[in-house]
């Protein structure tokens, strides 16, 4: 089976940054990706902007989702290093 052919760019235009193709989903893997953490950061903001506006002091939950949301996520969950060692 032959590598998929594409029609040339037009001058002035950018090639595209991925190309899906039968066997190359990337394009669809990056999309869900960009909305999942776009959603994440926006529910982020909102928790922060209810918090700090109409509702009580920050606490321990909302510590957690803020760990949460701004965790490295290469690293392993808490306490999988335990699992896996």
């Amino acid at each position: 089976m032959s590598a998929p052919t594409h029609a040339p760019v037009p001058s002035g235009q950018a090639a595209p940054f991925l190309i899906a193709t039968p066997t190359d989903h990337s394009p669809d893997i990056v999309l869900v990706a960009a909305t999942g953490i776009a959603l994440i950061l926006l529910t982020f903001v909102i928790r922060i902007y209810i918090r700090f506006n109409f509702s009580g002091p920050w606490l321990g939950d909302d510590t957690v989702f803020a760990f949460a949301t701004v965790r490295n996520p290469r690293s392993e969950p808490l306490g999988m290093e335990l699992v896996i060692r």
